[in-house]
C-alpha cells in the first residue's frame, strides 16, 4: 500500500502508488564515498592524514510493479496489458540519456536546532546507471531495482534566507545540513549603499572572507553566486570599456580562507559585515546539503 507521509518522487511522479512502490530501505539511505587518500612518506611511520572530498554516489531503489491501474489500484480485465503499460512508463521515467532526473525525498526528521519533528523535503539530481531488469513473481507482478548515479552526492533542502546583516553587525546563520554549504545553492547579496564591504565567517579556522573592492551605490544590489564564481550587479548594462557600472563585477571580488568565496559550516556560523561606510546590508541565501 502507498504511504502518504514518507515517499519518493522522480520528476514529480510519486514512487508510492498502487501500481508500483519502493520496497526496502537498503540502498536508498547511504552516505557519499570519500575521494582522496592519506600521504605516505619514506621513513615515516604510518601515513599523513589528508582531508577527503565527498564523491559521487549511487542510490539504489528496490521496487515492485504490478498489473493494476497505477493510481486507483483497479485490476480491470487485462492485467497483462496493465503490467506492460506500468513497466513501460517506469522505463521512460528513469531512463533519460540526455539529462538528470530530479529525486524528491520526503521523510520525517527532528530539527537539530528546535528539536521539533517535521516532514523534510529534499531534492537531488541523478541519472540512470543500471537495473531495470524485472524478476517476475507472477505474470502480473515483478520486483526490480534501479540504480541512480548522483554526480552531486547531496540532497538539498528548501532555501534559507538570513536576516539583513548590517555594517558592523555579527549575526548567527544556522546551517541545518550535514555538510558545508558552499559548493551549490549559496548566494550572497550585498545591498548598497556600502563602501568596500567584506563579509566574514569567523566559525571556520581560518576565517573565510569575501570582499567587494569598491563602492555599491544606494539602491543597487551585487549578488555573488559562490558556486559559479560570478558577481552580478542588478543594473542596466552600459557598454562602455572599463565602465564600473556593468553587470559583471567579478573583478571587484577578493577572498581568503578557502577556495570558495564563502561557505557555511554545519551548525551555527558567526557572520560579520565590515565596510568603510554605508547603511546597506548583506543577505545570505542557501539550500542546506543533506546526506
Amino acid at each position: 500500500m502507498p504511504t502518504t507521509v514518507e515517499f519518493w518522487e522522480i520528476d514529480g511522479v510519486s514512487l508510492s502508488e498502487e501500481g508500483w512502490n519502493v520496497t526496502t530501505l537498503a540502498g536508498r539511505y547511504n552516505v557519499p564515498p570519500l575521494r582522496g587518500d592519506n600521504a605516505t612518506f619514506a621513513y615515516v611511520e604510518g601515513q599523513e592524514f589528508r582531508r577527503k572530498i565527498p564523491d559521487a554516489r549511487t542510490l539504489i531503489l528496490n521496487m515492485w510493479t504490478t498489473g493494476v491501474e497505477p493510481y486507483s489500484g483497479a485490476a480491470g480485465d487485462d492485467q497483462m496489458r496493465k503490467w506492460n503499460d506500468n513497466w513501460h512508463f517506469l522505463c521512460q521515467l528513469f531512463w533519460t540519456p540526455r539529462r538528470e532526473v530530479t529525486i524528491t525525498r520526503r521523510w520525517l526528521r527532528t530539527d537539530g536546532q528546535s528539536g521539533v519533528p517535521s516532514l523534510h523535503v529534499h531534492t537531488a539530481k541523478a541519472q540512470y546507471s543500471g537495473g531495470l531488469e524485472p524478476t517476475m513473481t507472477g505474470r502480473f507482478r515483478s520486483v526490480f531495482n534501479v540504480e541512480l548515479r548522483m554526480s552531486d552526492p547531496f540532497f538539498y533542502g528548501q532555501e534559507i534566507v538570513s536576516g539583513p546583516i548590517g555594517r558592523g553587525d555579527t549575526d548567527t546563520v544556522y546551517n541545518p545540513g550535514d555538510y558545508v554549504a558552499a559548493s551549490r545553492h549559496l548566494f550572497v547579496d550585498l545591498l548598497g549603499p556600502l563602501s568596500y564591504p567584506e563579509l566574514v565567517n569567523a566559525t571556520p579556522d581560518p576565517d573565510v572572507r569575501v570582499k567587494y573592492n569598491g563602492n555599491i551605490p544606494d539602491g543597487q544590489t551585487v549578488t555573488l553566486d559562490v558556486r559559479a564564481f560570478t558577481a552580478t550587479a542588478a543594473v542596466e548594462e552600459v557598454f562602455i570599456p572599463e565602465n564600473p557600472l556593468t553587470k559583471n563585477r567579478v573583478g571587484f571580488i577578493r577572498h581568503s580562507g578557502t577556495r570558495s568565496w564563502m561557505g557555511l559550516e554545519r551548525g551555527n556560523n558567526e557572520l560579520t559585515l565590515n565596510a568603510t561606510s554605508g547603511t546597506g546590508h548583506a543577505i545570505v541565501r542557501f539550500r542546506p546539503p543533506y546526506l
